[in-house]
């Protein structure tokens, strides 16, 4: 068998059934593979290929069912075709997709399990549309990559709506540089770093946000990504925390990454630096008259738990301190029991964070 699907360029060379599945090979002979805009569709269980389907846009095609589509044969296990009135296609010729332009797929067979559906472009990054999948039992749509392989999955059960046969569909739509807009984006130093807040308006298909950092505003470099929300037309709003704080002033901005890699970047906003030194200081070391004397400086406010533990790794002292903020000294009077020798006092803070501090105990 041998039938051209489109002149001069793809040739069919032969038909394979391989459990019930049939699979179509063809040549080119006068457009480079590279350049041919398709989008492959394909049903899986698992890591199993169960059925699959290919549309190729053209200028040479036609949108009407002729010679140069493949018609689908049914195979006795799950079926996925492409539905143009009432030809099921297995390979189909269009004319390059427009806006509201559509794939309809029919799927038939199926069991109560989950499935996925991969959508596998080629060439598709320089086309104007963006593809949408739509689940009409989930009522959801998903944007499908124009660059890379889109993984969907689905799941078939009791309900006679998620194995209906029209159940998904592709739909074609102007693709808009990255339609995001930043309502704001704000940075301040906070106790443990500085804290990047920004709100966005009409986000829609943006894969996740990168927080970048800069020394001199100009050079920046990424410290943080935050995956995006589900595409909303209202306010969506964003944190991220940079606990690597730097002393001298820094600057900040926010990278937007759309699912098929375009990029936007926000305004820049900046932090100055001279942040005050936060620590925790033991005044009296070597500790004597078992007596501790504790110096807070510059922490949170908030409750911070004290342990100090011997050298065998046995607390020996536990307390609870509330601390308002600013400066701050605590005095801690340890068991008359204690020997001298290295102690550790153990500190956690209100954030859970824990520091140590080595003690020598000297003679009462």
């Amino acid at each position: 068998m041998k039938t051209t699907i489109r002149p001069k360029t793809a040739t069919w060379q032969n038909i394979t059934a391989v459990a019930g599945i049939l699979f179509f090979s063809f040549s080119v002979s006068a457009q480079p593979v590279s350049n041919i805009v398709k989008i492959d569709t394909r049903l899986c269980v698992g890591t199993n290929i169960v059925d699959a389907t290919v549309v190729v846009f053209d200028a040479a095609y036609s949108n009407a069912v002729d010679g140069d589509d493949a018609y689908k044969f049914s195979n006795t296990a799950e079926n996925i075709a492409i539905k143009r009135g009432t030809a099921l296609l297995v390979v189909e010729g269009r004319q390059p997709a427009t806006a509201n332009d559509e794939i309809p797929f029919k799927l038939w067979n199926l069991r109560q399990q989950t499935y996925r559906l991969e959508f596998i472009p080629n060439n598709f990054a320089t086309t104007p549309m963006m593809p949408l999948l739509e689940d009409n039992y989930l009522q959801t749509t998903t944007p499908i990559s124009k660059i890379a392989v889109t993984s969907v999955n689905f799941t078939v059960n009791s309900n006679a709506a998620s194995w209906a046969s029209n159940r998904f569909r592709i739909i074609f739509a102007a693709a808009a540089p990255l339609p995001v807009r930043f309502i704001s984006i704000k940075a301040a130093k906070n106790a443990f770093g500085v804290s990047i807040s920004w709100t966005v308006a009409e986000q829609v298909n943006i894969k996740n946000y990168e927080v970048e950092r800069s020394l001199d505003g100009i050079q920046f470099d990424a410290v943080g990504r935050v995956a995006a929300n589900t595409n909303s037309s209202i306010e969506s709003q964003y944190s991220f925390s940079d606990n690597n704080i730097s002393p001298v002033t820094s600057f900040y901005r926010i990278k937007t990454v759309d699912n098929d890699g375009s990029v936007k970047y926000s305004s820049v906003v900046k932090v100055n630096g001279g942040d005050k030194r936060r620590n925790f200081t033991v005044l009296s070391n070597p500790v004597t008259n078992n007596v501790i004397n504790v110096q807070f400086s510059n922490q949170p406010a908030g409750v911070y738990k004290l342990a100090v533990i011997n050298a065998a790794g046995n607390s020996i002292m536990n307390r609870n301190v509330s601390y308002a903020g600013g400066t701050s000294n605590e005095s801690l009077s340890l068991p008359g029991t204690v020997s001298p020798g290295i102690c550790w006092l153990q500190i956690t803070t209100p954030a859970n964070e824990t520091e140590l501090r080595m003690l020598l105990i000297g003679n009462k």
